[in-house]
């Protein structure tokens, strides 16, 4: 039985962590989308532990980090992990799949449409968008869904890459690691030889208005908690380039950034950290970088950007393409981080002189509707909306008195400036239209 079109701004293919952070995302900036999933299900608890400090850090600045954690750690003593003077989230060592369920409710509470049991059949693409054709299990009924952009999320082997001919590469297992990579049991007996098993990262993360996120994207054996890590900040990056687009306050090149930013993230994490035994950090000081340290040489970024995905030690100075550097701040009599205000809104924060700045970037919001909110930053809460608890912020933002730093909704530092111009309108609403493009 089939029905009549329905018309959606992204499809969403895959009900996973990449599928599901994706539409809580996209929900938060109040774009609608239509999420599909053929199992009928969230994935049962038990499929491993442990979340990373920045996708929890993510996670809290939704409001979700204490029902993800539940009664995990509650009341116990930091261990390693906890970095409290880099990130205010520790890492989480429940299992990762409970993250799952947490995720659907928080995109379904605003309306999120969420559909378990709808297998995609077929899709094509165009220009445009996608036509999808999806058959619902529970009532044999078949709806075709245009879509302007896609999300591919359903994992290694799924239909979307496979009509678009992204195939996973294929490399050699030597026999020690065999099991490991055939997914059995490394007790398993061994077999002679050695085998073919699929693992690599996509050429491309973009064909035209479908995107691949979390395993559509890289196919890393034994990589499971990295991989689910890197899905959630995959969908954190693109959704709100999407938003951008799709409400008309960015321009379709911004949309170029997604791959631009996050496949050699990707790239570098597979070759330092995935083939052959998918190891863990060395040290403490690794794990910093790798979980914190993610830099973006190229993408929608105004001034000079690091050189290099990752460097040798964890920076906490602020420069356009970094994670924005944490500090404990208060506001209005409340303790909070930094990465707290990163919610789905650019944000700006100025020096103690900066009440032009702040001025400007409400005058710029309500000209160009970009979601843009404005803070000074200062040692003193007479005089700035934000209080730097532990004096941390000249140092880890280089703004002086009179400069500012614009931080992207993901968290990301877009530009930053240690000087006032004659005309800080002009000088943001020139940034924004320069990222933004």
């Amino acid at each position: 039985m089939a029905s009549e079109l329905q018309r959606v701004p992204v499809l969403i293919v895959g009900g996973g962590l990449a599928g599901l952070a994706a539409s809580v995302f996209l929900t938060r900036h109040g774009v609608r989308s239509v999420l599909v999933e053929r199992r009928p299900g969230v994935r049962p608890p038990g499929g491993g532990s442990g979340i990373d400090q920045r996708t929890m850090e993510i996670c809290r600045a939704l409001g979700l980090e204490e029902e993800i954690r539940g009664t995990v750690r509650r009341g116990a003593s930091p261990g390693p992990g906890w970095w409290p003077d880099l990130c205010p989230c520790d890492v989480h060592e429940g299992d990762r799949h409970a993250l799952e369920p947490v995720l659907l409710e928080a995109a379904r509470r605003p309306g999120a449409v969420i559909r378990f049991g709808a297998e995609l059949v077929s899709i094509a693409t165009d220009s445009a968008g996608a036509d999808a054709a999806l058959f619902d299990r529970a009532t044999g009924r078949t709806d075709v869904v245009r879509a302007d952009y896609v999300i591919a999320a359903e994992g290694t082997g799924g239909r979307v890459a496979a009509s678009l001919l992204v195939r996973p590469p294929g490399r050699t297992a030597a026999p020690e690691n065999e099991a490991r990579y055939a997914g059995e049991p490394i007790s398993a007996p061994r077999r002679a030889g050695t085998r073919r098993y699929l693992s690599g990262t996509a050429e491309t993360f973009r064909i035209g208005r479908v995107f691949l996120v979390g395993d559509s994207a890289r196919w890393w054996p034994g990589a499971d908690a990295l991989g689910a890590g890197l899905a959630v900040q995959e969908a954190h990056n693109l959704a709100w380039k999407l938003a951008g687009v799709i409400q008309g306050w960015a321009g379709s090149g911004l949309l170029d950034s997604y791959e631009a930013e996050r496949r050699p993230v990707a790239l570098e994490l597979e070759k330092r950290w995935v083939p052959g035994s998918a190891r863990m950090p060395s040290d403490e000081a690794e794990d910093q970088v790798l979980t914190l340290g993610q830099q973006y040489p190229a993408g929608a970024l105004v001034g000079n950007r690091p050189d290099s995905v990752f460097e040798d030690r964890f920076s906490v100075r602020a420069r356009p393409g970094t994670r924005a550097p944490h500090l404990w701040l208060e506001r209005a009599g409340s303790r909070l981080s930094s990465h707290d205000l990163f919610d789905g809104s650019f944000v700006l924060l100025a020096g103690s002189d900066g009440a032009e700045w702040t001025a400007a970037a409400r005058r710029v919001a309500r000209r160009t509707s970009v979601p843009l909110r404005a803070y000074r930053l200062g040692r003193g809460p007479a005089e700035t909306e934000l209080k730097d608890l532990d004096g941390w912020g000249s140092a880890r933002y280089p703004i002086g008195d009179g400069g500012a730093v614009l931080i992207r909704p993901d968290g990301y530092v877009g530009w930053l400036t240690e000087t006032a111009p004659a005309s800080p309108e002009l000088a943001l609403a020139g940034v924004l239209g320069e990222l933004l493009r």
